[in-house]
């Protein structure tokens, strides 16, 4: 298999939309969806164009490698999509909240959750913690959608239903927990993603989608994001 060929089936095989992109795009999308945790350093990887012995400790690594160390949260949703349509919707983001200023957003939040300390209880999980590792969940939110939904993330937790649970995240050695339901955002359907670290009980990250499991952009967003990501 050619290094394109390559690049192109790992971009597909995470929900990436390669009409029209160039290798040069491609190659900066794979970084960022490398950067932003959505596949591992591993999965990033050109395949090995050395002799057969490294070719074969390539294969043994990737059988030994468990599928739900590489799963994403789009992936996870994607499996999910006929369980998740059949819920309620669980939070409204209007066309006036939008933003992509993620200090905004946070401060935003956090003002929402001072009267129960950054805390929501949630029936079967109990107390999770949503303001504690927030910094950190910022780093993986890209888009105006999931930015400006992460004034959602505490009616997700709670409202939302479990979708899938690993015990070794993406080789971190972290378990998880994730939780979807359908939120709507500037009048838009979509489908919010929230996972958990499951032992510490605080919030992780999110991802926002469309009700078919693709990436949820704003007006002119997606156009400016390939702009932006040409060299």
């Amino acid at each position: 298999m050619s290094k394109v060929s390559w690049l192109f089936g790992v971009l597909k095989a995470h929900g990436v939309d390669t009409t029209g992109m160039g290798v040069r795009e491609a190659f900066a999308e794979l970084e960022k969806l490398r950067k932003s945790g959505e596949i591992s350093d591993d999965e990033a990887e050109p395949p090995s164009k050395q002799g057969s012995a490294d070719g074969d400790a390539g294969a043994k690594r990737k059988a030994s490698a468990s599928p739900e160390n590489k799963t994403s949260i789009k992936q996870q949703v994607k499996e999910n999509l006929d369980k998740i349509k059949g819920t309620k919707v669980v939070a409204v983001i209007h066309e006036g909240s939008i933003t992509k200023d993620k200090e905004a957003a946070k401060a935003a939040l956090k003002g929402k959750m001072a009267r129960t300390k950054g805390v929501v209880k949630r029936a079967d999980m109990g107390e999770i913690d949503v303001l504690c590792d927030i910094n950190e969940a910022a780093k993986y939110l890209t888009t105006a959608a999931e930015i400006s939904s992460i004034m959602a993330v505490p009616s997700v937790i709670k409202n939302g239903i479990i979708i899938d649970e690993h015990d070794n995240h993406k080789g971190r050695n972290t378990q998880t927990v994730t939780i979807a339901a359908r939120v709507v955002v500037a009048g838009r359907q979509g489908i919010m993603g929230v996972v958990l670290k499951k032992e510490s009980k605080r919030y992780k990250t999110h991802r926002v989608l469309t009700p078919e499991g693709t990436t949820l952009w704003m007006d002119g967003e997606k156009a400016e994001h390939k702009k932006q990501n040409k060299h």
